[in-house]
């Protein structure tokens, strides 16, 4: 079993992390904490045993500045694989309050990249909620022109979302050149609206969706969208898995959702 000490290290003997995905450092920031560690150093850093930073590097590089020779650290007691290394940074990292948008995405991004998995086992992994695990790693499910503006500086978080939740990739384009140009939100909203009118035109009865694993899903209902469909998925969805909590068994599930519907309209099977 891993364990960790706490114990001084030398300053000089420790070597950032190639890895960190915190490039930039404010240099007025590194002078006032490296005044406050000439003082005392409140919170360890975190080091592999061959003294690797994991966590602290602002720290480090401000007790260089502050001329001090070691630094309290929690060591592990043995040296990490790259991938471990990894790992354990960037859950470190994402965590820190201090992330902007671009930093969160790409530590998001690098961590779902080598843990793999869905969104959801990322955020079980990291103990934050799902949903913001799929906004925050919008940049990495659009164009590359909008990561880019995004990385520039020219979209926020909440604009390079708004356009990944576009149908193709012509769509992602014209919303980024309308957010570029000075379209205001809510225009952007409506041309949405119109983007999707065709889509949702599209009606239909029946829902056969055979997969791969020889199960079919199912679902019937009066003139369904591609919208009401998702409705429909994901409300039966959000059951089966409170069913799993319960201790409820399919069969049984099946009669209590008949149960709840008032004037039934679809079915799943």
């Amino acid at each position: 079993m891993e364990k960790r000490t706490l114990q001084a290290v030398s300053v000089a003997g420790c070597r950032p992390d190639p890895g960190n995905p915190r490039k930039q450092f404010d240099e007025a920031d590194l002078e006032n904490l490296a005044d406050s560690l000439k003082g005392r150093q409140i919170e360890p850093i975190q080091v592999t045993k061959d003294l690797i930073i994991i966590d602290g590097e602002r720290r480090w590089r401000a007790a260089q500045l502050a001329g001090l020779e070691t630094l309290l650290a929690v060591v592990t007691d043995r040296a990490l694989t790259s991938e471990e290394l990894t790992v354990v940074r960037l859950t470190t990292f994402l965590h820190k309050k201090d992330l902007n948008a671009i930093e969160k995405w790409q530590a998001f991004d690098e961590l779902h990249r080598l843990h793999g998995g869905t969104y959801k086992q990322l955020s079980e992994l990291l103990h934050v909620d799902a949903s913001g695990v799929t906004r925050i790693l919008a940049p990495s499910r659009v164009i590359a022109p909008v990561r880019e503006a995004f990385i520039a500086g020219q979209l926020t978080a909440s604009d390079v979302y708004e356009i990944s939740q576009a149908e193709t990739e012509a769509q992602q384009l014209d919303r980024l050149n309308a957010l570029l140009t000075g379209t205001k939100r809510a225009d952007l909203a409506r041309h949405r609206g119109r983007q999707k009118s065709t889509t949702s035109a599209v009606k239909a009865t029946r829902f056969l969706c055979p997969l791969p694993a020889g199960p079919k899903v199912v679902v019937t209902g009066p003139a369904m969208t591609l919208d009401n469909l998702i409705d429909i998925l994901a409300t039966t969805l959000e059951a089966a898995r409170k069913a799993i909590k319960e201790g409820i068994d399919i069969k049984t599930l099946q009669s209590v959702m008949k149960d709840k519907a008032k004037s039934p309209r679809s079915s799943v099977g």
